[in-house]
């Protein structure tokens, strides 16, 4: 599958200059609810955590930083997937976590300032009931480190077979209503299809040109596994499969 969430040159504007509001998200209980109103064959949790920090010393002490991050979150035992760079793994059968710390350089002209950007990912397996207890607990450890990072939540979901339009727009329709959710931007298109709205509901939100965004539903077919995958995230997806 092709990138979804910020998709296509018709959404990439939508977001371009966004920017986070507010330091403190408290996604709420209602999101899990408004997405279980869904009968899926299989469902997973997936946050996504990603921001930049000062430069963070050499290999052995990013090594270290992200195996203080994983054992946060109650995994251990990283694999470091590159021998020449700073990503580390680990797969259990309920979870996968992935940490990516790589060095890039930002400024102008001659002048650049080095800076280490980090990326976590976890996967909770067949199950979006805890979903917001490892949100949370990924933001705090996080926090604790000393890093600002821009984290999302989002909850995936599949539907045996290909989902015509139609059973497509009921399905996030169905989402929106029970979120009490305003439908800020849409592309409901077959091949890309993506809905931005905002809600009361979650207390966080981004902003883009003068509109909050803090839900988004995305659906794509899978052609591998015959199956419609529903993500119900907050703010948005930005997830690459």
């Amino acid at each position: 599958m092709g990138k979804i969430g910020i998709i296509g040159a018709v959404l990439v504007w939508i977001f371009m200059g966004v920017r986070i509001i507010g330091s403190q998200m408290e996604a709420s209980q209602n999101i899990i609810q408004a997405f279980q109103n869904i009968d899926y064959y299989k469902n997973d949790t997936i946050i996504d955590a990603s921001g930049d920090i000062t430069k963070y010393g050499d290999n052995t002490d990013k090594k270290s930083l992200a195996v203080r991050i994983a054992a946060g979150l109650g995994m251990d035992n990283l694999v470091q997937q590159k021998e020449d760079g700073c990503v580390y793994v680990r797969e259990s059968r309920n979870a996968s976590i992935k940490i990516s710390i790589s060095e890039i350089s930002q400024g102008v002209a001659t002048y650049f300032e080095p800076t280490t950007h980090i990326q976590v990912r976890l996967v909770i397996k067949n199950r979006v009931d805890c979903a917001l207890t490892y949100f949370n607990l990924l933001r705090e450890v996080l926090h604790s480190e000393g890093i600002d990072c821009d984290v999302s939540l989002n909850l995936r979901g599949e539907i045996k077979g290909a989902a015509n339009i139609y059973e497509r727009d009921r399905i996030a329709d169905i989402m929106l209503k029970s979120l009490d959710a305003r439908i800020i931007y849409s592309n409901r298109a077959a091949n890309n299809y993506a809905v931005y709205a905002y809600t009361d509901a979650i207390e966080d939100y981004t902003v883009s040109y003068g509109d909050k965004i803090n839900i988004s539903v995305t659906e794509v077919y899978d052609e591998v596994q015959n199956a419609t995958v529903v993500y119900l995230s907050t703010p948005f997806c930005n997830l690459d499969y």
